[in-house]
């Protein structure tokens, strides 16, 4: 991954983090609401740059963004939705970045020398 790819991915990660988060405190609330045709506008902008990113592994073949000119998905539909990018963000994240000396850093270009762009540790997931 190049820089433009790092910070196009850490942008989109952070983002459907946070609306998973939102996401999850309207499902305790009302798991089988509609989302808001406001909501759902935001978050498929998200998925666009997330299907960019993780095209060779997209969750679903068939899903590329909801639909809001039809009937609002649920709640739970959405938080189930974000759930399974969340976790293909991951293993890319986790593909494509190593600890050295208690940091984590991105490989820059397939180099794991580099050590100049930090990041979170992914979470850990077996292959």
């Amino acid at each position: 991954m190049n820089k433009e790819d790092i910070e196009k991915f850490e942008k989109a990660h952070a983002q459907l983090l946070g609306f998973y988060e939102e996401t999850a405190i309207l499902v305790k609330k009302n798991p089988n609401d509609p989302m808001s045709k406001f909501k759902l506008q935001l978050i498929n902008k998200v998925l666009a740059t997330a299907n960019e990113i993780v095209a060779d592994i997209k969750p679903f073949g068939d899903f590329d963004q909801f639909d809001i000119d039809g009937d609002m998905p649920f709640n739970s539909d959405v938080a189930l939705i974000l759930g399974q990018y969340i976790k293909c963000m991951e293993l890319i994240k986790k593909d494509n970045t190593h600890m050295d000396f208690g940091k984590w850093y991105w490989d820059e270009d397939g180099d794991k020398k580099k050590d100049t762009i930090r990041t979170s540790a992914p979470v850990m997931l077996s292959k």
